[in-house]
């Protein structure tokens, strides 16, 4: 029997949630006798709804044996919390077997604050019903755990006007329509295997603040996209990392499972099917014949990061076509290398935007592709920042958008394929306002080494400081260090760059060159012929100081690069910033 504490308070009176006298019941279909038994473990009912008509008080659980049970559960109370529901569970996971007459769903619940916990449930009209509440509005709270759904004639599990409703470690299988769907907001769906249902695996039709992470989704609907579809608004999950092995990986372990260095998947693919906001994939060492395709957005301040777990010893070598194609918002690609691929990284268009947002290339390498080494298209805000971009047969960098911020880059013989009319630059801006190039070195790009607009219809504004522009242009009769083209109304401002040795070392229209504090001197490259791009330093061991030593706008320090050297000796850039390619992580 419940005794019910009432409790005045200065404000009214309110019922006790009285979690402390919340009782256990027990459920038999072998033994239990809903007559004359009480619900103890000695003296247990037969029927599950038995048992929930007795579990009035929050706090409450019910624990069902091993057994089938012909039967549809309903709820009758609302629990009080989340962290005091009512609780209706198996006592051994999938023991409790919940085959519900024809026509009938397996659990419906019609009450907030309750956790339903390690059941089958087989041909169910739906599997579990979630919703909407008895007394109108949402069913709140409510905690769906470690239960296998198949055979339903509807819905695995559906939720209608749901809210704070976590679906999460469930197995739903063969259902007629969707695995899961949910209406509501802030669902947490998540670690779920959803399998060959008729419709989608998980459907989230509308609301907003959804979880969906973590889910093992093949073989539903009719359709490559029917395994998980959101019309809801996410937001982002908990951050985590899965690992990926190329070469010993296995792509049938479980999201769970691929959270571990032990277990991870075999290609970069499979993960970034579970990978959302915040998430990184993690690559270990080794080369991974695939082309890399994003498959959802990442969200503004928490990207999908692709990220070599060692930089420089992932090589992503497709067999054909591009390297990595990344068709949706907000993806950052770390510390990998690219090559023999078409278009080595493929950034944008959007898949159904008009433009894409926050595409980020950091600390990798691109060569030896057939066609440009990275490649933006309608992109905003796009970033390529301390990556090495050479002898690709196009463009080393091409960007199509606005904001860029092309960042201490080595570029460097790229435009293999230059040949009349097309001569392919280092760096070539299609067009676009607020563009920002800082702190790169151009050398021996074949067409030219960067390119301000690509017609006179498409102008370029933006900025160009503390670059070393040097020995471009050699294949083209017109090649430039730094050209806009005839009739362009842009107009950038050039400042404090090393612009030497070109076919021509200025092709400017509007845009004064060369510019406040440029320079035009051998900047004394250790060895160019071998790749070696670090500046002469008479303090590292050389006979002369580069001129392009202390040369730069800015001191280092604000311009982020008094972490890195430009030297031998791997010495730190102190002081006015060195300008060009800073390569190294500076000696501590």
């Amino acid at each position: 029997m419940h005794i019910v504490i009432l409790v005045l308070l200065a404000s009214g009176i309110a019922v006790a949630p009285a979690s402390a006298l919340a009782a256990t019941y027990y459920v038999d279909a072998a033994s239990g006798d809903n007559l004359s038994g009480n619900g103890s473990e000695a003296s247990p009912w037969r029927t599950i709804q038995k048992g929930v008509d007795n579990a009035l008080l929050a706090g409450d659980t019910v624990i069902v044996k091993p057994g089938t049970y012909a039967e549809s559960v309903q709820s009758k109370v609302n629990g009080f919390s989340v962290n005091v529901p009512i609780t209706v569970k198996s006592s051994v996971r999938l023991g409790a077997v919940v085959q519900p007459p024809a026509g009938t769903n397996g659990f419906d619940i019609q009450h907030s604050f309750f956790k339903i916990k390690g059941f089958k449930i087989i041909g169910a009209k739906k599997g579990m019903e979630l919703g909407p509440h008895k007394e109108g509005g949402s069913v709140v709270g409510l905690l769906i755990e470690r239960n296998e759904i198949s055979g339903s004639s509807s819905n695995g599990i559906q939720v209608s006007s749901g809210l704070d409703i976590e679906i999460a470690f469930n197995t739903v299988f063969s259902n007629s329509q969707n695995g899961i769907s949910y209406s509501g907001d802030s669902s947490v769906i998540h670690d779920n295997s959803v399998n060959n249902n008729a419709q989608f695996g998980i459907y989230v039709k509308d609301g907003v603040d959804h979880q969906v992470y973590d889910n093992a989704a093949s073989g539903n609907g009719t359709g490559p996209d029917d395994n998980i579809k959101i019309n809801g608004e996410l937001i982002p999950s908990p951050a985590g990392t899965y690992y990926v092995d190329c070469a010993a990986g296995d792509d049938t372990h479980t999201p769970t499972q691929a959270k571990t260095q032990a277990k991870p998947w075999k290609t970069i693919n499979r993960a970034l099917g579970n990978a959302d906001g915040g998430d990184t994939v993690m690559v270990l060492p080794g080369t991974c014949n695939e082309t890399i395709v994003s498959v959802r957005d990442g969200l503004a301040g928490h990207a999908i990061t692709i990220r070599a777990a060692t930089p420089g010893t992932v090589t992503i070598d497709p067999p054909s076509g591009n390297g990595i194609e990344i068709i949706h918002h907000y993806h950052s690609l770390v510390g990998l290398t690219v090559t023999a691929a078409a278009i080595g990284m493929k950034l944008g268009p959007h898949h159904s935007d008009p433009e894409i947002f926050g595409l980020v290339v950091n600390d990798c390498r691109v060569h030896g592709n057939t066609d440009a080494g990275v490649k933006f298209t309608t992109a905003v805000k796009g970033k390529v920042k301390h990556s090495v971009i050479d002898n690709n047969q196009r463009e080393g960098i091409r960007y199509s958008g606005r904001k860029a911020r092309v960042f201490n880059n080595l570029v460097y013989a790229n435009g293999l394929a230059s040949v009349a009319p097309n001569y392919y630059y280092g760096v070539t801006f299609v067009g676009g306002r607020q563009q920002k190039i800082t702190n790169n070195t151009l050398y021996g790009n074949l067409g030219g080494g960067l390119r301000l607009g690509t017609s006179s219809t498409t102008p370029v504004f933006g900025i160009v400081s503390d670059n070393i522009i040097a020995a471009n242009g050699s294949a083209s009769p017109s090649g430039a260090g730094i050209k806009e083209p005839t009739g362009s109304t842009g107009v950038v401002t050039l400042q404090f760059n090393d612009v030497w040795n070109n076919n021509r070392n200025y092709d400017m229209e509007l845009s004064p060159s060369p510019g406040t504090g440029s320079i035009s001197a051998d900047p004394l490259f250790i060895e160019p012929a071998g790749g070696d791009f670090r500046l002469s330093r008479q303090a590292a061991g050389q006979a002369q100081d580069s001129p392009a030593i202390d040369a730069g706008s800015d001191m280092a320090a604000a311009l982020s690069l008094s972490g890195r050297s430009a030297f031998t000796d791997n010495s730190p850039d102190t002081g006015r910033v060195d300008l060009g390619y800073h390569g190294s992580v500076a000696s501590q």
